[in-house]
């Protein structure tokens, strides 16, 4: 059977060029994740300074215990801070940051080499998987649920082979450490993974469908009790939010407009994307009639989408993003689906490229956002150790994001004071039960900003750090002199009678 022979060889020889892309796109991913001065995540700053602060609560080197408390939290949402506090003493806080980032970028080229096994083409377009893992949660910085989202597919595709195969320890072992990593990582991602772990055993029938059952309902059933018996489950007032139509899908064009879009998109960006798209098409109707897809796979991506489209922003109180989080199951689902489509390697090549030119230029992007967060460094350096900072955002957005989707990226910046320099404390943490570091109170920092005279801000406060708004052309604000400035951001400090209040 020689034609046989020689389109396995191809396929083979195929696969093994589709590998190489996989490892030189990850290699081009974790580079830039280290090259870059501060990684372009809006909530990171937040996130390094709690896995920070929890890190270094006992060390007599930081103040953290005057104004923070110290609570563990072994539920959903920990594992970032677990992750940070169990490297921070080997490497440092700023690479413990970059470590878990680069375990991202391994997670989604594990996700793109583990769908290469058991095809009957090379599945070029999964090379999308990469640009499309530095979406719009990315950007916002939800580094738990976009963690999240690479281990799910890897969940629901050991779920897909060990439930034809008997449940030796070795395969329950290997499940559970995926499950464990959903549940630690997002809720919703757990409840993600329990709906297509049932939608798999509508797909099987016998043992095989008892085993999908067992591992999906079991663990659905674990995380249904310790919800019940967190904080997370308590305190939810039913009051859902739409986005208008055209909003959600403005949000979901963001990927492949440059991450601009109410004032003009990115024009290369969307170039780029759309000759890959419109190759995509043209391998597509040059195989139709030839393309299979799983029906799973189809079915899951529908449904993602639809939850994006349909679903609130909010279901109500306490606030939270809600349907945009599905956006990033859109993309990868999508990308599953896309790479059926059979291309011969010279058209590999071809796509590869366009997705090579993506790559670049969104590193070029993150680049240019680095570059804008630095613009704070040296204004978070002149401010000293273990003192109280007052952050005044009035100005949040970048010259290189959308103003509207992404108006709070700098919101956060200011926090880097607790990282670079250490210690201290501000007013702005999120109160969120399943971060472990918390205010003690009463706190005479918080209960100080009820007051309308910002004289009365000198009990506690040191720095006031700003952006944007009035405050870039003052020399004084109240009992605050300024004493620095580099590009939009200013800062100032308490003088009292000539001299600096420590």
């Amino acid at each position: 059977m020689p034609d046989l022979k020689a389109t396995r060889a191809a396929l083979g020889d195929g696969m093994k060029e589709f590998r190489l892309f996989v490892f030189g796109f990850a290699a081009f991913y974790l580079a830039l994740v280290w090259g870059l001065e501060f990684p372009p995540l809006q909530d990171y700053p937040m996130r390094l300074f709690i896995g920070y602060a929890a890190a270094t609560f006992e060390s007599p080197a930081y103040n953290w215990g005057e104004f923070f408390e110290l609570q563990n939290n072994y539920g959903s949402y920990s594992l970032t801070f677990w992750f940070l506090r169990a490297a921070t003493p080997f490497v440092g806080i700023e690479a413990a940051g970059l470590l878990f980032l680069s375990v991202y970028v391994c997670a989604v080229a594990a996700v793109a080499l583990v769908e290469t096994r058991g095809r009957e083409n090379t599945p070029w377009p999964l090379l999308l998987l990469f640009p499309l893992a530095f979406n719009q949660t990315y950007i916002i910085g939800l580094m738990g649920y976009f963690m999240s989202a690479p281990f799910l597919l890897l969940a629901l595709r050991h779920l897909q082979t060990v439930v034809t195969k008997p449940l030796t320890p070795r395969r329950l072992a290997a499940h559970a450490a995926l499950q464990s990593v959903i549940f630690f990582c997002h809720p919703l991602t757990c409840v993600l993974y329990v709906g297509f772990g049932m939608l798999t055993a509508f797909f099987r029938r016998g043992r095989a469908l008892a085993r999908a059952v067992f591992l999906a309902g079991g663990f659905g059933a674990v995380f249904a009790l310790w919800y019940l018996n967190s904080s997370a489950g308590g305190g939810f007032e039913f009051s859902p939010r739409w986005w208008p139509f055209t909003a959600t899908l403005e949000f979901f064009l963001l990927m492949f407009s440059g991450m601009k879009i109410t004032d003009g998109p990115d024009w290369i960006a969307s170039a780029l994307w759309f000759a890959t798209f419109a190759f995509l098409a043209y391998s597509g109707y040059r195989m139709r009639g030839k393309t299979k897809i799983p029906n799973l796979d189809l079915l899951m991506f529908a449904l993602c989408a639809a939850g994006f489209l349909a679903l609130p922003f909010s279901p109500g109180s306490p606030y939270t993003y809600f349907n945009i989080r599905l956006v990033v199951f859109v993309y990868f689902f999508g990308a599953i689906v896309l790479s059926n489509l059979g291309m011969c390697r010279f058209a590999g090549r071809v796509f590869a490229s366009a997705v090579v030119a993506i790559s670049i230029w969104q590193g070029f992007l993150h680049y240019g956002l680095s570059n804008e967060i630095a613009g704070a460094r040296p204004v978070i350096e002149r401010m000293e150790k273990n003192s109280v900072i007052l952050p005044v955002v009035e100005d949040g957005r970048s010259a290189l994001l959308d103003p509207v989707y992404f108006y709070q990226f700098h919101d956060h910046v200011p926090e880097y004071y607790h990282v670079l320099a250490g210690g201290g404390a501000n007013p702005v943490l999120i109160s969120n039960p399943a971060f472990p570091i918390r205010y003690r109170l009463p706190s005479p920092m918080l209960e100080v900003l009820r007051s309308p005279r910002i004289g009365d801000y000198a009990c506690c406060y040191r720095y006031l750090i700003t952006r944007g708004g009035r405050f870039g052309g003052l020399d004084r604000f109240g009992p605050f002199v300024r004493i620095d400035g580099n590009r939009n951001w200013t800062l100032f400090e308490i003088k009292t009678k000539g001299k600096t209040e420590p």
